[in-house]
């Protein structure tokens, strides 16, 4: 996790973790524009505000797959 101005941001491997999927699912859920994540340097990166919003149903998710891992 690194910190931005105040704002918490996540690598793949932590939003992975906390979403409890895998790397590669995550990396479809970007592709699908299911979460929106950011490159900083060579690293894709998610705003805790943005897994919030997801999390409490702010940001509506294109389609969630039934088995969130494929």
């Amino acid at each position: 996790m690194i910190e931005i101005d105040g704002m918490k941001m996540y690598d793949s491997e932590e939003t992975a973790k906390l979403f409890n999927i895998t790397i590669a699912a995550l990396a479809r859920w970007r592709k699908k524009g299911i979460i929106r994540s950011v490159y900083i340097g060579k690293k894709k990166y998610t705003s805790e505000q943005t897994i919030r919003d997801f999390l409490n149903g702010l940001i509506e998710p294109k389609a969630l797959p039934k088995n969130v891992n494929k």
